[in-house]
Formats: structure tokens, sequence, C-alpha cells
């Protein structure tokens, strides 16, 4: 069942290639979405796939990088085509 991750990622997040390990990572794991440095530090993940899936990409993030995530899961309202980095 798809279902979409809503995260903000708060630590060292910006300047140190978290964006795209992200993309990397979504890419690998067929996930669909999308990342973007927020203005005040944080970086926002929107990713779209099975719960076990979203789980194992927040998890490989934490391999990556000392960070906290904020996550929650909802219903997707858009679907996404693919996983792309927004500036």
């Amino acid at each position: 069942m798809l279902i979409e991750l809503r995260a903000v990622a708060h630590g060292r997040v910006q300047g140190v290639g978290f964006r795209a390990t992200a993309k990397r990572l979504a890419d690998h794991l067929t996930l669909m979405g999308t990342v973007r440095n927020l203005p005040d530090g944080t970086v926002e993940i929107i990713a779209q796939g099975d719960k076990e899936t979203l789980q194992q990409f927040i998890s490989q993030l934490y391999t990556h990088f000392t960070v906290h995530i904020e996550q929650s899961f909802h219903s997707p309202e858009i679907f996404y085509q693919n996983f792309s980095i927004l500036t």
C-alpha cells in the first residue's frame, strides 16, 4: 500500500550532501518524492512508497548522518513520478 512520509531533518543537514544522499537512497529504494532545504536550516523530505521501505530509507539516513528526523505518515494527496531535489 502506498503511503507518504513527511519528515523534517534537524542537525547538520545543509552543506554536507544530505539532499544528494537522500536522493541516491530514495532512487535505490525506488521511492518517489522530494527533498529540499528550508530557510530555518532544516531539510524537508516527502517520500512515497510502502511503509517498510520508507522506514528503511529513514534508517539509512541515520547511518549516514547524525541528525534528528521528525516523521509522520499520511495518505498521499498528490503522486510523484520520481524523487527530486528542490531548490
